[in-house]
């Protein structure tokens, strides 16, 4: 998934991987932030400086962000899953939007119609 600033401003992106072994449920997590860089978009202190405060350096984005993570791990772990899944479609850019999914070597027949958290699949 894009991590975006409001619903236009790209500043990075995320990649998770899951898998199962035995009884062991395993995620890796890939995250790239655009922290100091102004181009070809915008970066993260450049929006803190915008709004008249202080930039922050990598160690505090990485520890701010493992802190976030740590918690929201804790939560899962806890049961607490649907609190975190609350938070994740809270701010989900993709409502209302239609999407069309089409498959090489098909027909192009049929209307596979489906609808997943206020996004239409045809």
């Amino acid at each position: 998934n894009d991590v975006y600033y409001g619903s236009v401003v790209k500043l990075g992106g995320v990649i998770a991987k899951a898998t199962v072994v035995r009884d062991d449920f395993i995620v890796t997590i890939g995250a790239g932030l655009n922290l100091n860089n102004e181009h070809p978009t915008s970066s993260v202190n450049q929006l803190i400086e915008e709004s008249g405060k202080k930039k922050i350096s990598q160690e505090e984005l990485l520890a701010n962000t493992f802190n976030v993570l740590e918690a929201l791990i804790e939560k899962c772990n806890d049961g607490l899953f649907a609190e975190v899944e609350a938070l994740y479609y809270k701010y989900w850019l993709h409502g209302d939007q239609k999407i069309k999914i089409m498959e090489s070597g098909g027909d192009g027949g049929g209307d596979n119609t489906d609808n997943f958290k206020n996004v239409t699949v045809s």
